[in-house]
């Protein structure tokens, strides 16, 4: 056998290995020490995209509150990891209704402004002549080759 040949075919193994099978064997050992790292508690998401809170879980599934009073369960392999804590809300001191308030009156300041050019632009169109319509399209009687 030609050791050339011999060469070729030991790179192509190494690179099979570490383009294929050492990637596969990670993201499997990843996966399983995150299924063994879960507990109640932790915020996670799932393959899905759902954010949830972890309320309870067994060997093979796990309930996830979604939102106040509303829990789900999912299979344990759904968890696609925890969330990290840059990704979680933060816990601000102003109440919703102080947001909005001040959100609605930046929305209301900004709509005046720009009122009198949209209305100006409108005004300009409504002038224009309507141009006749050609309509060339056979109606559905008078089909063609029929």
């Amino acid at each position: 056998m030609n050791p050339i040949l011999f060469v070729w075919i030991a790179l192509l193994a190494a690179v099979f290995w570490f383009m294929i099978l050492r990637p596969q064997r990670n993201a499997k050992r990843r996966a399983t020490e995150l299924a063994q790292s879960l507990e109640a508690g932790d915020d996670v998401v799932t393959i899905g995209g759902l954010y949830g809170r972890v309320v309870t879980i067994d060997d093979r599934s796990a309930e996830l509150e979604v939102a106040d009073g509303v829990t789900l369960r999912f299979a344990r392999r759904a968890i696609a990891g925890k969330v990290p804590a840059e990704l979680e809300e933060p816990e601000d001191d102003l109440e919703d209704d102080e947001l909005e308030g001040e959100l609605e009156e930046d929305d209301l300041e900004d709509d005046d402004e720009n009122d009198d050019e949209i209305d100006d632009e409108f005004d300009d169109e409504d002038e224009t002549e309507d141009e006749p319509v050609n309509d060339s399209t056979p109606k559905a009687d008078e089909s063609i080759g029929r």
